[in-house]
């Protein structure tokens, strides 16, 4: 079942690619290299921890949705290939899409602050699949978090691994330990 994350992630992610390079930003423009490699907030462990803050998402989430696991069981080959699946194809992708290229597009055009708003509003709805509405409130407001902290930290790194380990968590230790 995690190959659904890999089967939608890689038209997905080449996508986001194309847009981003016909819209003509660069990679710190995405958050993904710095401008000013002096400052304290960029340091492996500011991102660090904020990548941590991924496992307590994904339990919080977990007891919102419920979902079965992506995986039968937890064996080391079948634990690492799914949550490198999932911190590419969800966590990278999904963070470069909205926090890197939609909200750079959209800051010019609404401003920092509608901006993060408008972006976490259109990711909360696109989890709307999972038929929750408490989750698709409880996305906007990831969506909210992650948005503030890249654009503090200026690096799309920290919420890249913490929306990882949010689904991670959510879609395989938490079903397959707690469920």
């Amino acid at each position: 079942m995690q190959y659904i994350y890999l089967i939608t992630g890689i038209p997905l992610l080449a996508a986001i690619i194309v847009a981003a390079r016909m819209a003509g930003f660069q990679m710190s423009d995405l958050y993904l290299s710095r401008k000013n490699r002096q400052k304290p907030r960029h340091s492996w462990k500011v991102q660090l921890a904020i990548a941590l803050i991924g496992i307590p998402l994904g339990l919080m989430e977990y007891s919102i949705l419920r979902p079965e696991p992506i995986i039968p069981q937890l064996t080391p080959g079948a634990v690492v290939t799914a949550s490198v699946i999932l911190i590419i194809f969800t966590g990278f992708t999904e963070e470069l899409t909205f926090r890197g290229v939609m909200k750079r597009a959209t800051d010019d055009l609404f401003g920092v602050e509608i901006s993060a708003i408008y972006v976490s509003l259109v990711f909360a709805v696109l989890h709307i699949t999972h038929l929750s509405a408490l989750d698709v409130f409880f996305v906007f407001g990831i969506g909210l978090l992650f948005s503030s902290i890249v654009q503090k930290t200026e690096s799309l790194y920290g919420v890249t691994l913490a929306h990882g380990l949010t689904n991670i968590n959510l879609f395989i230790f938490c079903p397959l330990l707690l469920g």
